[in-house]
Protein backbone atom coordinates (compact mmCIF):
# COMPACT_ATOMS: atom_id res chain seq x y z
CA UNK A 1 0.00 0.00 0.00
CA UNK A 2 1.24 3.48 -0.89
CA UNK A 3 0.01 6.54 1.01
CA UNK A 4 0.56 10.09 -0.25
CA UNK A 5 -1.14 13.49 -0.37
CA UNK A 6 -2.12 14.53 -3.89
CA UNK A 7 -3.79 17.91 -4.46
CA UNK A 8 -4.99 18.08 -0.83
CA UNK A 9 -6.39 14.54 -0.95
CA UNK A 10 -4.90 11.79 1.25
CA UNK A 11 -4.65 8.78 -1.07
CA UNK A 12 -4.23 5.21 0.17
CA UNK A 13 -3.41 3.37 -3.06
CA UNK A 14 -3.42 -0.39 -3.52
CA UNK A 15 -1.85 -2.15 -6.50
CA UNK A 16 -4.51 -4.88 -6.54
CA UNK A 17 -7.72 -6.07 -4.91
CA UNK A 18 -5.73 -8.82 -3.19
CA UNK A 19 -3.43 -6.25 -1.57
CA UNK A 20 -6.43 -4.26 -0.31
CA UNK A 21 -8.14 -7.38 1.06
CA UNK A 22 -4.97 -8.53 2.82
CA UNK A 23 -4.49 -5.07 4.36
CA UNK A 24 -8.12 -4.97 5.54
CA UNK A 25 -7.89 -8.43 7.13
CA UNK A 26 -4.72 -7.48 9.04
CA UNK A 27 -6.61 -4.81 11.03
CA UNK A 28 -5.98 -5.42 14.74
CA UNK A 29 -8.27 -2.62 15.94
CA UNK A 30 -11.53 -3.46 14.18
CA UNK A 31 -14.54 -1.31 14.86
CA UNK A 32 -17.58 -0.96 12.56
CA UNK A 33 -15.77 -3.02 9.93
CA UNK A 34 -16.34 -6.11 12.07
CA UNK A 35 -19.67 -5.29 13.75
CA UNK A 36 -21.84 -8.41 13.83
CA UNK A 37 -25.24 -6.91 13.05
CA UNK A 38 -27.37 -5.56 10.23
CA UNK A 39 -26.25 -8.30 7.85
CA UNK A 40 -28.34 -6.97 4.95
CA UNK A 41 -26.75 -3.52 5.22
CA UNK A 42 -23.23 -4.91 5.53
CA UNK A 43 -23.84 -7.82 3.16
CA UNK A 44 -21.84 -10.24 5.34
CA UNK A 45 -21.70 -11.27 9.01
CA UNK A 46 -18.13 -10.04 9.64
CA UNK A 47 -14.94 -8.73 8.07
CA UNK A 48 -13.22 -12.11 7.65
CA UNK A 49 -16.20 -13.50 5.74
CA UNK A 50 -16.17 -10.45 3.47
CA UNK A 51 -12.44 -10.78 2.79
CA UNK A 52 -12.82 -14.48 1.92
CA UNK A 53 -15.64 -13.62 -0.48
CA UNK A 54 -13.41 -11.01 -2.09
CA UNK A 55 -10.68 -13.57 -2.73
CA UNK A 56 -13.07 -16.31 -3.87
CA UNK A 57 -15.29 -14.08 -6.03
CA UNK A 58 -18.99 -13.32 -5.76
CA UNK A 59 -21.26 -15.32 -8.05
CA UNK A 60 -24.78 -14.40 -6.88
CA UNK A 61 -25.11 -11.20 -8.88
CA UNK A 62 -24.01 -12.64 -12.24
CA UNK A 63 -27.62 -12.94 -13.57
CA UNK A 64 -28.07 -9.17 -13.13
CA UNK A 65 -25.00 -8.49 -15.25
CA UNK A 66 -26.08 -10.98 -17.90
CA UNK A 67 -29.52 -9.34 -18.02
CA UNK A 68 -27.84 -6.06 -18.89
CA UNK A 69 -25.48 -7.60 -21.42
CA UNK A 70 -28.15 -9.61 -23.25
CA UNK A 71 -30.06 -6.38 -23.89
CA UNK A 72 -27.01 -4.96 -25.67
CA UNK A 73 -25.84 -7.99 -27.65
CA UNK A 74 -27.89 -7.27 -30.73
CA UNK A 75 -26.64 -3.70 -30.97
CA UNK A 76 -23.05 -4.71 -30.34
CA UNK A 77 -23.20 -7.41 -33.01
CA UNK A 78 -24.22 -4.75 -35.50
CA UNK A 79 -20.86 -3.00 -35.02
CA UNK A 80 -19.26 -2.30 -38.38
CA UNK A 81 -15.83 -1.46 -39.70
CA UNK A 82 -13.90 -4.69 -39.19
CA UNK A 83 -10.37 -4.62 -40.56
CA UNK A 84 -7.69 -7.30 -40.92
CA UNK A 85 -4.44 -7.64 -39.02
CA UNK A 86 -1.67 -9.68 -40.61
CA UNK A 87 0.56 -12.09 -38.66
CA UNK A 88 3.23 -14.61 -39.72
CA UNK A 89 2.63 -18.31 -39.05
CA UNK A 90 3.56 -21.80 -40.28
CA UNK A 91 0.38 -21.90 -42.33
CA UNK A 92 -1.84 -19.23 -43.79
CA UNK A 93 -3.51 -17.61 -46.77
CA UNK A 94 -0.41 -16.48 -48.68
CA UNK A 95 3.39 -16.72 -48.62
CA UNK A 96 6.01 -14.06 -47.91
CA UNK A 97 8.56 -14.84 -50.64
CA UNK A 98 11.48 -13.15 -48.89
CA UNK A 99 10.92 -15.18 -45.73
CA UNK A 100 10.44 -18.35 -47.76
CA UNK A 101 13.75 -17.88 -49.61
CA UNK A 102 15.53 -17.20 -46.30
CA UNK A 103 14.24 -20.53 -44.95
CA UNK A 104 12.08 -18.97 -42.25
CA UNK A 105 9.45 -21.61 -41.28
CA UNK A 106 7.03 -18.84 -40.31
CA UNK A 107 6.79 -17.52 -43.85
CA UNK A 108 3.03 -17.76 -44.32
CA UNK A 109 0.77 -14.79 -43.80
CA UNK A 110 -2.47 -15.19 -41.83
CA UNK A 111 -5.11 -12.47 -41.45
CA UNK A 112 -7.19 -11.99 -38.31
CA UNK A 113 -10.33 -9.88 -38.09
CA UNK A 114 -9.80 -6.98 -35.70
CA UNK A 115 -12.56 -4.42 -35.07
CA UNK A 116 -11.68 -0.98 -36.40
CA UNK A 117 -11.04 1.62 -33.73
CA UNK A 118 -10.23 -1.05 -31.14
CA UNK A 119 -6.75 -2.23 -32.14
CA UNK A 120 -4.36 -1.62 -29.27
CA UNK A 121 -6.97 0.33 -27.33
CA UNK A 122 -6.84 0.33 -23.55
CA UNK A 123 -9.81 1.96 -21.83
CA UNK A 124 -9.32 3.11 -18.24
CA UNK A 125 -12.47 2.87 -16.11
CA UNK A 126 -12.70 4.53 -12.70
CA UNK A 127 -15.66 3.64 -10.45
CA UNK A 128 -16.68 5.45 -7.27
CA UNK A 129 -17.32 2.89 -4.54
CA UNK A 130 -18.52 5.41 -1.96
CA UNK A 131 -22.12 5.45 -0.72
CA UNK A 132 -23.90 7.05 2.21
CA UNK A 133 -25.30 4.98 5.07
CA UNK A 134 -28.83 5.56 3.73
CA UNK A 135 -28.04 3.73 0.49
CA UNK A 136 -29.43 0.18 0.48
CA UNK A 137 -27.48 -2.92 -0.44
CA UNK A 138 -29.75 -3.29 -3.51
CA UNK A 139 -28.76 0.17 -4.79
CA UNK A 140 -25.08 -0.67 -4.39
CA UNK A 141 -25.66 -3.91 -6.31
CA UNK A 142 -27.47 -2.10 -9.12
CA UNK A 143 -24.66 0.42 -9.49
CA UNK A 144 -22.07 -2.35 -9.39
CA UNK A 145 -23.89 -4.53 -11.92
CA UNK A 146 -23.92 -1.61 -14.34
CA UNK A 147 -20.19 -0.98 -13.87
CA UNK A 148 -19.31 -4.66 -14.27
CA UNK A 149 -21.53 -4.95 -17.34
CA UNK A 150 -19.69 -2.03 -18.95
CA UNK A 151 -16.31 -3.65 -18.28
CA UNK A 152 -17.62 -7.01 -19.50
CA UNK A 153 -18.87 -5.45 -22.75
CA UNK A 154 -15.57 -3.64 -23.34
CA UNK A 155 -13.73 -6.90 -22.78
CA UNK A 156 -15.99 -8.78 -25.21
CA UNK A 157 -15.40 -6.07 -27.80
CA UNK A 158 -11.73 -6.97 -27.69
CA UNK A 159 -10.66 -3.77 -25.95
CA UNK A 160 -8.01 -3.76 -23.24
CA UNK A 161 -9.55 -2.59 -19.96
CA UNK A 162 -7.91 -1.14 -16.86
CA UNK A 163 -10.28 -0.87 -13.90
CA UNK A 164 -9.86 1.25 -10.77
CA UNK A 165 -12.13 1.58 -7.73
CA UNK A 166 -12.05 4.75 -5.68
CA UNK A 167 -13.96 5.29 -2.44
CA UNK A 168 -13.78 9.04 -1.95
CA UNK A 169 -14.60 10.44 1.49
CA UNK A 170 -14.94 13.94 2.95
CA UNK A 171 -14.87 14.94 6.61
CA UNK A 172 -14.57 18.50 7.96
CA UNK A 173 -13.54 19.76 4.49
CA UNK A 174 -10.69 17.27 4.32
CA UNK A 175 -10.56 14.52 1.72
CA UNK A 176 -9.55 10.87 1.60
CA UNK A 177 -9.31 8.42 -1.28
CA UNK A 178 -9.09 4.65 -1.16
CA UNK A 179 -7.78 3.84 -4.62
CA UNK A 180 -7.57 0.20 -5.73
CA UNK A 181 -6.42 -1.15 -9.08
CA UNK A 182 -8.89 -3.95 -9.71
CA UNK A 183 -7.82 -5.09 -13.16
CA UNK A 184 -4.91 -4.54 -15.51
CA UNK A 185 -5.34 -4.75 -19.29
CA UNK A 186 -2.73 -7.55 -19.41
CA UNK A 187 -4.71 -9.78 -17.04
CA UNK A 188 -7.50 -12.22 -17.82
CA UNK A 189 -10.79 -10.65 -16.70
CA UNK A 190 -12.10 -12.29 -13.51
CA UNK A 191 -15.69 -11.09 -13.54
CA UNK A 192 -16.69 -12.71 -10.23
CA UNK A 193 -13.93 -10.97 -8.26
CA UNK A 194 -14.75 -7.73 -10.05
CA UNK A 195 -18.38 -8.17 -8.99
CA UNK A 196 -17.46 -8.34 -5.32
CA UNK A 197 -15.33 -5.20 -5.51
CA UNK A 198 -17.87 -3.11 -7.41
CA UNK A 199 -21.27 -4.56 -6.48
CA UNK A 200 -21.11 -6.02 -2.97
CA UNK A 201 -21.89 -3.75 0.02
CA UNK A 202 -19.18 -5.46 2.06
CA UNK A 203 -16.48 -3.99 -0.18
CA UNK A 204 -17.28 -0.57 1.27
CA UNK A 205 -18.81 -1.42 4.64
CA UNK A 206 -16.37 -4.14 5.67
CA UNK A 207 -13.19 -3.82 3.60
CA UNK A 208 -13.38 -0.05 3.08
CA UNK A 209 -14.21 0.63 6.72
CA UNK A 210 -11.27 -1.53 7.80
CA UNK A 211 -8.91 0.44 5.55
CA UNK A 212 -10.25 3.70 6.96
CA UNK A 213 -9.75 2.39 10.50
CA UNK A 214 -6.03 1.93 9.75
CA UNK A 215 -5.24 4.94 7.56
CA UNK A 216 -2.84 7.72 8.51
CA UNK A 217 -5.41 10.32 7.37
CA UNK A 218 -5.86 12.42 10.53
CA UNK A 219 -9.68 12.90 10.41
CA UNK A 220 -10.13 9.12 10.50
CA UNK A 221 -9.20 9.19 14.18
CA UNK A 222 -12.51 10.99 14.71
CA UNK A 223 -14.83 9.75 11.96
CA UNK A 224 -13.75 6.09 11.70
CA UNK A 225 -15.32 5.14 15.00
CA UNK A 226 -18.47 3.20 15.89
CA UNK A 227 -21.40 5.57 15.53
CA UNK A 228 -19.29 8.32 13.91
CA UNK A 229 -20.36 7.72 10.31
CA UNK A 230 -16.96 7.14 8.62
CA UNK A 231 -17.17 10.42 6.72
CA UNK A 232 -19.38 11.50 3.82
CA UNK A 233 -19.21 10.10 0.30
CA UNK A 234 -17.56 12.44 -2.18
CA UNK A 235 -17.18 12.67 -5.93
CA UNK A 236 -14.18 11.03 -7.60
CA UNK A 237 -10.86 12.77 -7.01
CA UNK A 238 -8.32 10.74 -9.00
CA UNK A 239 -9.79 10.63 -12.51
CA UNK A 240 -7.49 13.28 -13.97
CA UNK A 241 -4.33 11.78 -12.46
CA UNK A 242 -5.20 8.30 -13.76
CA UNK A 243 -6.26 9.75 -17.14
CA UNK A 244 -9.51 7.79 -16.88
CA UNK A 245 -11.50 7.44 -20.10
CA UNK A 246 -14.68 6.58 -18.21
CA UNK A 247 -15.69 7.78 -14.75
CA UNK A 248 -18.68 6.12 -13.05
CA UNK A 249 -19.38 8.54 -10.23
CA UNK A 250 -21.95 7.94 -7.46
CA UNK A 251 -24.56 6.17 -9.59
CA UNK A 252 -26.51 5.26 -6.45
CA UNK A 253 -28.01 8.74 -6.73
CA UNK A 254 -29.53 7.91 -10.12
CA UNK A 255 -33.23 7.22 -10.61
CA UNK A 256 -35.12 5.17 -13.18
CA UNK A 257 -35.01 1.60 -14.44
CA UNK A 258 -31.54 0.18 -13.65
CA UNK A 259 -31.68 -2.20 -16.63
CA UNK A 260 -33.22 0.01 -19.31
CA UNK A 261 -31.32 3.13 -18.27
CA UNK A 262 -28.17 1.07 -17.70
CA UNK A 263 -28.29 -0.24 -21.26
CA UNK A 264 -28.67 3.30 -22.59
CA UNK A 265 -25.75 4.50 -20.46
CA UNK A 266 -23.44 1.67 -21.51
CA UNK A 267 -24.30 2.01 -25.19
CA UNK A 268 -23.77 5.78 -25.13
CA UNK A 269 -20.44 5.28 -23.33
CA UNK A 270 -19.24 2.74 -25.87
CA UNK A 271 -20.30 4.94 -28.77
CA UNK A 272 -18.62 7.94 -27.09
CA UNK A 273 -15.37 5.96 -27.06
CA UNK A 274 -15.80 5.35 -30.85
CA UNK A 275 -16.01 1.59 -30.32
CA UNK A 276 -19.26 1.11 -32.26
Amino acid sequence: MKAEVIDNVWVDEFASLGEALTYAKANTNRRSSDTRSEKDWYGSPDLDTAVKMGFDGWHDIRPKVEALFSRMEEQINMAIGDVFEMRYDYGGDSVDIDRFLMGDPECMMEYDVVPAGRMGRVVKVLVNGAASCAVSADKIQQRGALAVALVDVLNKLGVGVEVWLESATEYDNKYHSQLIKLHSSEERLDVNRLMFAMAHPSMLRRVGFSILEQTGWAPAKVCAQIGAGYGRPHKLTQGKRLEADVEIDRLELATGDPVADGVAYIMSTIKGLDLL
